[in-house]
Order: C-alpha cells, then sequence, then structure tokens
C-alpha cells in the first residue's frame, strides 16, 4: 500500500510535468527587424498566468490557423492591410479585429479565463507600450 508521502510526491510531479508541457519552450523574444514592405507585424502573444496554463487553444487569422500560444509564448504575424480577425475557440470563442496597416506593428494579447469545462479563451489588441514590455519574457511558437 502507498503511503500519503508517496500519493503526494506523485501529484506533485505529475503536475510539474502538466506545468512544463504547458509553456512556451523556443527561443526568448526578439523583435523582429524588418517588416516586408507589402506587410504589417501583428505580434500574438500570451503572458504567464497560472489559470489555464493546459489550455491551449488554436489561434487563427481570417478563419486559417496560424498558431498555438502556450503560457509565455509569442508569434509573429506578417498580414497583408487590411481588417484581419484573430480568434481562438474552446467553449467559447474570442474574436478582435485589426485594421493592418503595411510597415506597421499591433500586438494582440490572448489569456486563459476560468470556463464551465474548460478555460476560455480571450483576446484584446493592447498598446503597443503595453504589449512591448509583456512580450519581453516570452519565447517564440512554431507556426
Amino acid at each position: 500500500m502507498r503511503t500519503w508521502a508517496g500519493r503526494i510526491a506523485l501529484c506533485v510531479l505529475l503536475a510539474g510535468v502538466v506545468v512544463v508541457q504547458g509553456c512556451a519552450s523556443g527561443p526568448k523574444f526578439e523583435p523582429v527587424v524588418e517588416i516586408p514592405a507589402d506587410k504589417g507585424l501583428v505580434y500574438l502573444y500570451r503572458s504567464s498566468s497560472g489559470i489555464g496554463c493546459g489550455v491551449v487553444p488554436p489561434l487563427k487569422a481570417n478563419g486559417q490557423t496560424i498558431c498555438s500560444l502556450h503560457v509565455s509564448g509569442y508569434y509573429p504575424y506578417f498580414a497583408s492591410p487590411g481588417e484581419v480577425e484573430f480568434e481562438a475557440a474552446t467553449e467559447a470563442k474570442s474574436a478582435v479585429t485589426v485594421d493592418v496597416k503595411a510597415q506597421e506593428t499591433y500586438f494582440v494579447k490572448q489569456t486563459i479565463n476560468i470556463g464551465f469545462f474548460i478555460g476560455r479563451p480571450h483576446l484584446m489588441v493592447v498598446p503597443n507600450e503595453t504589449g512591448l514590455s509583456e512580450i519581453k519574457g516570452c519565447r517564440k511558437e512554431e507556426p
């Protein structure tokens, strides 16, 4: 029969595995140096949070999946000028529209809120100063 200490150790180990799997593991944030002349740059990012670390919904731009953001993850997305709708969904959907201009930079932040069955994503456009400050601790995601 297992002891309580053994059961607690097993739970801590499993929790650690879940947390590690829920974090971005790519290279640390590096600002994009050059934006293509006919594109705008949208940084999609998810800052660190204790809520929903295991929830990683796909992010879409105009209906096309582009990436998934883990905790402390970011993805630089080059968008054609015009309105681009970004969305993420689990049991609920969140969407924001960015009117992209060529050679301009934007920041879209994703958070996860408590849901009924699973965490609910929330997307928001944030000021560039806020986004640049928060994204510095993030790691690049793969598409």
